[in-house]
């Protein structure tokens, strides 16, 4: 097992695949040029078709901003309209975003299938639990912070930083804000 905290300084700005705008990378597995997963953050500012990222599941957490509509190969529609909402599809689908009411910021989980599975969940307020083991545990704190701890071993989350830890075993975590928590898992086990 391996944790490592990153901050903004670590993250990179890349360029979006359609060239219409920009992304935060927060961490891309094992490495940007070639991953299996990786997170990053978006502003979406206008209407627009989605990059094409077939091979890969999305997972779009909404973070600010007053509502996004996902159309999906002309027929399937997810909207997020409140915080934090969430929504899974195929990053090979036509996926087309509708702006409810302006630019919106989203976060983004994209894991390679079926190699990667992942499940999300957002935490927030103050809270205590225990983490499943996992290939790749990860923890995004949108705001506040929180308390990772493995046996004789802590960090602390605080916010816009991420952990990630390889190989998790069963851990703890104490929240005190709002944490994104991504666990991974090679192969399709849930």
């Amino acid at each position: 097992m391996s944790a490592h905290l990153y901050g903004p300084q670590t993250f990179r700005q890349v360029g979006w695949k359609n060239g219409r705008g920009q992304t935060t990378e927060l961490l891309a597995w094992p490495r940007p040029e070639a991953y299996e997963w990786r997170l990053s953050m978006a502003p979406v500012n206008e209407d627009g078709a989605f990059s094409d990222f077939a091979g890969f599941q999305r997972t779009l957490i909404l973070l600010r901003g007053n509502g996004l509509h996902l159309t999906h190969d002309a027929n399937d529609t997810q909207v997020l309209r409140q915080r934090f909402d969430i929504a899974r599809f195929d990053g090979g689908a036509r996926t087309f975003a509708q702006l409810e009411d302006g630019p919106i910021l989203d976060f983004n989980l994209m894991v390679r299938t079926p190699a990667w599975s992942s499940t999300v969940q957002v935490i927030r307020g103050e809270d205590q639990r225990l983490l499943p083991h996992a290939d790749h545990l990860l923890v995004y704190a949108v705001e506040g912070t929180a308390q990772w701890q493995n046996g004789s071993e802590a960090m602390t989350i605080a916010t816009s930083h991420l952990l990630h830890v390889e190989d998790a075993r069963s851990s703890t975590l104490h929240n005190a804000g709002a944490l994104i928590v991504m666990v991974l898992r090679c192969g399709d086990a849930r």
